[in-house]
């Protein structure tokens, strides 16, 4: 090893890591002990964090983790979740979590679990790819660089899908590496990238980068072309049985899932930002996102749209967006590509900034993203990866790059792309130790290194206000959910500091006090939400909510809550919760009138109608049935109650009750 570090000293900067990494000799027999080693320290800093794991986060769940768990929850019983319809968010995830569940139980400590040890592949893969790369040395300072990167940690205590195609991703990359991958080696690529699309759809753009890139490196163009035909096909192989399933339940085309335009609505518009930002309070839930998407294409089109549809009229909109507003989508795309180099960990739901005031092990100085960018940037100029290897890591991450572009960058959807860069960045740090203070001999290298830094650092102060916000707010409802009220107030509280208006915040802290009985406190908080203005949606429909349900007669006020549920329909006119409350305020009305009152009737079919148009909308809704039900048996009209309470009973119970 002296010898050969001896003889790096004058070797060209492509040749450093070589002498640097000591490929082949001794050092391969070493490799096991170099990747155990990581895979300890990986290990050990989960267990940790798995233990120091707030139930606050632990035993909580809302937003779309709610929504996958609930979702592999019913597979795990043998119910259906999705219904008639093409599938609107990727199925792999739930899947998967279903088998888990039958075997374990509907526990997310069972998702959190496997999530981590699926955390230390993705380890052993950014290993296996820089040594792949550049040698052994490579590959465990790369690995080790995984460890220090908090965000891959992190997000494995999320029940979220990104932690299943991160490894997923990987694998796909690192059978791809090779100058000229065997025809096997391609189809394991492409069959590992079908996986992930199963759980991330818009992985296809950085997978069909790569897939193309097979056909460059060593070999005849017969056999360029076959690899990355076999990449192809094998990829198709998973996603093919959802796009059937789509085809053969909805009659509607969809790759794999129907939300596709959506999104690309959500990230390019006139209300669109550097990260996800909801354009109304109805986009702002993912329960609700399928029907807010095709009631907005429907009134775009002026008639009614199915999913499909809906996606390709939204895809559209968002286009002629961008034609029509260049100007402003040139900044757009340039916010976006700030947030995707930016060191500050952007997410809407799970911020590590706000989660640190309850998880005592994100206070440790873990590696930022400012630091690994200009590593990055040395190795690529001073240890120059392969070829062929080098191009598909390129192509890997670039595809990456355009899906922050094309919708929204979020921390988590980047992953892949930073575990693919870490070799890169390993071979940099350590390139750097070799050339010591010769790197002040090249000032493009240290103009290059300081500007990376600076990139990363760029301040994006709105977006990041609105971040700690919204994670504040997360941790909050999390706190909230798991029954926590002095970490759900105190997190609420932090979050009106990052940003005064924000309305989760407010919602949240009314939320605390209804559930310490303190309703005059709820009131405060949304007692002024405005005269117009859509954000203020979800504060209209909890006042209205605390007026018809509290028992306080200061509060109670069933006209001033029709009032606020008919405000909400102004701005969203099949809101479901609005229609169920003016449906729940009529009802209320006549249970406190005699029954051969005749204004007692007359409230009977106002909430028959609210009832009646909830279902119509929304034809899942089990309160709208159940409302519907008790509002017709009031009225005597016994046998359509009977049918809209068998109706109600399919929905809460199965189809086989």
């Amino acid at each position: 090893m002296v010898r050969a570090d001896r003889d790096a000293r004058g070797a060209a900067p492509g040749k450093v890591i070589g002498a640097l990494s000591g490929a082949g000799g001794p050092i391969a027999a070493r490799a096991s002990k170099g990747l155990l080693a990581v895979l300890a320290l990986g290990l050990a800093l989960r267990i940790v964090l798995l233990l120091s794991l707030p139930s606050a986060t632990r035993d909580s769940l809302f937003s779309d983790a709610r929504l996958y768990h609930d979702w592999a929850a019913a597979l795990a019983r043998g119910e259906d979740f999705v219904g008639a319809h093409p599938y609107w968010l990727p199925p792999g995830y739930p899947i998967l979590l279903s088998a888990l569940y039958r075997v374990f139980g509907a526990d997310p400590s069972v998702a959190i679990l496997f999530q981590s040890l699926l955390g230390l592949l993705s380890v052993a893969l950014v290993h296996g790819i820089g040594r792949r790369l550049h040698g052994e040395k490579v590959g465990v300072a790369a690995g080790v660089l995984a460890i220090l990167y908090a965000p891959f940690a992190f997000f494995e205590g999320k029940v979220l899908p990104a932690n299943v195609a991160l490894p997923l991703l990987l694998l796909a990359l690192a059978l791809s590496l090779r100058d000229r991958p065997t025809t096997l080696r391609a189809a394991g690529s492409g069959l590992a990238g079908g996986l992930a699309v199963l759980l991330h759809p818009s992985a296809i753009l950085p997978l069909g980068a790569l897939g193309l890139s097979l056909a460059l490196g060593g070999g005849r163009w017969r056999e360029r072309a076959g690899r990355a035909a076999a990449f192809f096909l094998a990829l198709l192989l998973p996603i093919l049985p959802a796009t059937a399933r789509n085809l053969r339940i909805s009659g509607q085309w969809a790759l794999v899932s129907a939300n596709g335009g959506a999104n690309l609505y959500l990230g390019n518009g006139p209300s669109a930002g550097a990260t996800f930002r909801s354009p109304s309070p109805e986009w702002g839930t993912i329960f609700e996102q399928r029907e807010t998407a095709i009631r907005t294409a429907s009134s775009i089109e002026g008639r009614a749209v199915d999913e499909s549809e809906a996606s390709r009229v939204l895809a559209r909109e968002a286009a002629r967006w961008v034609a029509a507003n260049p100007g402003d989508a040139i900044a757009l795309f340039a916010a976006k590509a700030a947030a995707l180099v930016s060191t500050f960990e952007f997410d809407p739901l799970h911020g590590i900034a706000a989660e640190r005031s309850l998880h005592p092990v994100l206070r440790i100085p873990f590696l930022p993203f400012a630091a690994l960018l200009p590593l990055v940037v040395a190795g690529i100029f001073l240890a120059r990866p392969p070829g062929a290897a080098g191009a598909r890591i390129g192509a890997f991450v670039l595809g990456h790059a355009a899906i922050s572009l094309l919708f929204f960058g979020y921390s988590r959807f980047r992953l892949a792309a930073v575990a693919a860069l870490l070799p890169l960045a390993a071979a940099g740090a350590l390139a750097l130790v070799r050339e010591g203070g010769r790197v002040r001999r090249r000032p493009v290298l240290v103009l290059l290194l300081a500007g990376s830094v600076g990139l990363s650092l760029v301040p994006l102060r709105t977006e990041k206000r609105l971040a700690l916000a919204r994670g504040h707010a997360s941790v909050g409802y999390g706190a909230l959910a798991a029954g926590d009220l002095e970490i759900a107030e105190s997190s609420f509280h932090r979050a009106l500091e990052a940003s005064p208006t924000s309305v989760a915040a407010r919602l949240g802290l009314a939320q605390v006090a209804r559930s310490r009985g303190r309703d005059l406190e709820a009131l405060e908080w949304i007692a002024s939400p405005g005269p117009t203005g859509e954000k203020w949606v979800p504060l209209l429909l909890e006042r209205g909510s605390l007026r018809a349900a509290s028992t306080d007669p200061a509060i109670r006020d069933l006209a001033a809550a029709a009032s606020d549920f008919r405000r909400v329909l102004d701005f969203d006119s099949g809101s479901e919760a609005a229609l169920y409350g003016l449906g729940g305020v009529a009802y209320e009305r006549a249970k406190g009138r005699e029954v051969g009152d005749p204004l007692r009737a007359t409230d009977l079919r106002e909430a028959e109608k609210w009832f009646h148009a909830l279902v119509d909308v929304h034809p899942d809704s089990e309160g709208g049935w159940r409302g519907l039900a008790e509002s017709l048996r009031g009225l005597g009209r016994e046998e359509e109650a009977a049918a809209a309470e068998r109706r109600w009973r399919e929905l809460a119970l199965g189809p086989n009750s």
